[in-house]
């Protein structure tokens, strides 16, 4: 167990000091070996060595993170200032900080998570997420019935029974409410649709993704009334102005990226080539059966098909009206 582990402390060092003699200073460098050492060492000193778990190891760890940023913080290298050894010396020393760092926080977890939890605590953890969760509730469904610009934080608190103080222990303000609320919202609709991911052709996957979306907005109308019926601002964006959300839980880039592979295996019209026009169609199609459905389903004067059924029946009229030939 012992060359074990200095195995890996050493496949993490030697690295470390073939980089280090070039690009960092020698204090650097050996704040850095010691703080991989202890821990790759102490993690491993509980369940072999049998140590007790004890809170002095977090404060440790967070020790040893001061040390590291204080000594990186500012260049200390004792070579002639050039910029591209300067550039290439800053992004080695950030590298190697985030390598410790992660293995930080693994370390902190993994002792926070097998530290002995009250019932108390586990109790007030509960309700937490369950207010939490209650907030979001009420919040959406007062963003559809009323607008998100006329709806208060006050409002929101009204309607489960809870003073507009209590909301900002969860949230600090609406903006951090409202995109949460998207956030949870666009996952569990991007997740819905790429359970079919798997379906290679993607006239198939097309045919599968209106009937995966519209079962999803009839099985959670007030998610789907928000997200998609409720005017919006802007989400947020980075400092290169992109949004923020992940491409991999976009229910649209998916849409966008299975036409966009339709077109380029031909499976499409000639004159059907911005894939996102054809998204838009296709998207757009789907959306107003199940917007019709959700705001007169109740109309006595109109005798509804199943909407399921009908979408089903449109997505594929819609696709054999942009195929080349008949799918």
């Amino acid at each position: 167990m012992s060359w074990a582990i200095a195995l890996f402390e050493y496949a993490l060092q030697v690295p470390a000091n073939r980089m280090g003699c070039t690009a960092i200073s020698l204090p650097q460098l050996r704040i850095l070996q010691e703080a991989i050492a202890l821990l790759v060492f102490v993690p491993f000193s509980v369940p072999s060595m049998r140590q007790p778990i004890k809170l002095e190891y977090l404060w440790s760890s967070l020790c040893v993170v001061g040390a590291l940023y204080f000594l990186f913080r500012s260049p200390c290298s004792g070579h002639p200032p050039d910029p591209e050894r300067q550039f290439q010396a800053k992004r080695s020393r950030r590298r190697w900080l985030d390598t410790v760092i992660s293995y930080n926080q693994i370390m902190t977890v993994t002792v926070s998570s097998t530290l002995p939890r009250s019932p108390s605590l586990v109790r007030r953890e509960r309700q937490k997420a369950e207010t939490r969760q209650s907030i979001l509730d009420a919040a959406r469904d007062l963003f559809v019935v009323d607008g998100i610009e006329a709806t208060t934080m006050r409002a929101i608190a009204a309607k489960i029974g809870y003073t507009a103080t209590a909301i900002y222990h969860h949230f600090r303000d609406k903006d951090a409410l409202i995109e949460e609320l998207c956030v949870a919202d666009f996952t569990a609709l991007g997740k819905a649709m790429y359970k079919i991911g798997h379906i290679v052709e993607p006239v198939d996957r097309l045919r599968a993704l209106g009937a995966a979306y519209a079962e999803f907005a009839l099985a959670n109308p007030s998610q789907y009334r928000f997200m998609f019926m409720t005017p919006h601002r802007h989400g947020p964006v980075d400092e290169n102005g992109q949004p923020t959300h992940k491409p991999d839980e976009d229910a649209y880039q998916f849409v966008f990226q299975t036409v966009s592979e339709g077109i380029a295996l031909g499976r499409f019209r000639a004159e059907l080539r911005n894939p996102h026009e054809l998204a838009q169609m296709m998207w757009a199609s789907v959306h107003g059966v199940v917007s019709l459905w959700l705001t007169h389903c109740d109309d006595p004067y109109i005798q509804w098909h199943p909407p399921i059924q009908t979408i089903r029946t449109m997505v594929d009229v819609m696709i054999r009206g942009a195929s080349r030939s008949i799918a």
